[in-house]
């Protein structure tokens, strides 16, 4: 169907008429002989299509209805195909098919991340409450606006270190310019050797006086 031009709607309708019942026309057009074949895709197609919706495509035919931006959309239902993971994994037994028509954007974003992902969610343990009310409390306060959000991208890896900068510039060197690591996020905020003299005075400020 593809090789022949017929993958759109429209461009069945324009070979096989309104009704969808011309197969003939069908095999000419994409060189199959299989006729039966060919009037049981048919026959499927037009059960998946309304009565109000063939209606449309009638008229539209017969040049009573013209195409218009308030058309209804053919509702499109996307069943996920999970392959050999199992459906008891944490973070994939929630998948569900998503309507085109009810489903909100975030639940087919969802979905497909989900989806095309699979195979790495499959090890993977969902958060627990305890741990959301952890991350939680980075956005409280005392701590300022800056500080959280700052404390959130080092957890998150979004800090715009020499060891991702070096990927995008090839003149920028991956190595941290205080010592000769490479600077990825945690050794810039934690295990670089320049910071021991740093945690040693908060020690001092902080550790009990007794």
């Amino acid at each position: 169907m593809r090789e022949a031009g017929v993958i759109t709607l429209g461009q069945l309708v324009n070979v096989c008429g309104p009704r969808l019942d011309n197969a003939a026309a069908l095999t000419r057009q994409a060189g199959i002989r299989a006729v039966r074949i060919l009037n049981q895709l048919l026959e499927g197609w037009r059960h998946q299509l309304a009565a109000s919706e063939l209606e449309l495509i009638s008229k539209f035919c017969k040049g009573r209805k013209p195409a218009s931006h308030d058309d209804p959309f053919l509702d499109i239902r996307l069943t996920p195909v999970l392959g050999n993971v199992p459906k008891s994994q944490l973070l994939l037994k929630n998948v569900q098919p998503v309507d085109s028509s009810s489903s909100t954007g975030k639940l087919m974003y969802n979905t497909l991340v989900k989806i095309l992902n699979q195979r790495s969610l499959a090890g993977r343990v969902d958060t627990t409450e305890t741990q959301r009310a952890e991350w939680r409390s980075l956005y409280k306060p005392p701590l300022t606006r800056r500080g959280r959000d700052l404390q959130g991208r080092i957890l998150h890896g979004a800090i715009a270190v020499n060891r991702y900068l070096s990927n995008i510039n090839s003149n920028i060197s991956a190595e941290c310019p205080l010592c000769d690591h490479r600077e990825m996020v945690f050794h810039c905020f934690s295990e670089c050797g320049r910071l021991s003299v740093l945690f040693l005075l908060f020690s001092q400020m902080f550790s009990p006086a007794w």
